[in-house]
């Protein structure tokens, strides 16, 4: 029993509960899946296994970026965007040193894999 604490690691990588609005259905999809921290953001590989296309949680938060993540007891409101650019080049330096299979991931596919960016919404003001 976890007691609502979810974590565990994927080699160096730590593991989050990831809720998103499914993009046909408009339900709510539930995914564990590695991450690592970036100041106060949680950075996903939108890998696939290295799959020719993208995974289904990232088709939902790129029509509904706002969602849900469970960290350890922790849950958080996050908005999603995916890296470009230099921030693209640096993160994706970090998810290599995070998570050797990355590389082998980028070999295996022609597409770019994307990389997502959490970042933490602000607490609603309290009446």
């Amino acid at each position: 029993m976890t007691r609502g604490v979810l974590g565990h690691r994927l080699g160096l990588a730590r593991v989050l509960l990831l809720t998103t609005i499914g993009q046909k259905t408009g339900k709510r999809r539930e995914t564990p899946i590695a991450y690592f921290p970036d100041g106060n953001t949680f950075v996903l590989i939108a890998s696939n296994y290295g799959a020719e296309t993208d995974p289904l949680w990232l088709r939902n938060l790129r029509k509904h970026p706002q969602a849900q993540i469970q960290v350890g007891s922790r849950v958080l409101l996050v908005e999603a965007h995916e890296a470009l650019g230099g921030e693209q080049e640096r993160l994706a330096a970090v998810a290599l040193r995070m998570n050797p299979t990355y590389a082998q991931y980028r070999q295996h596919t022609k597409r770019a894999i994307p990389l997502v960016v959490l970042r933490p919404c602000p607490a609603p003001a309290s009446a």
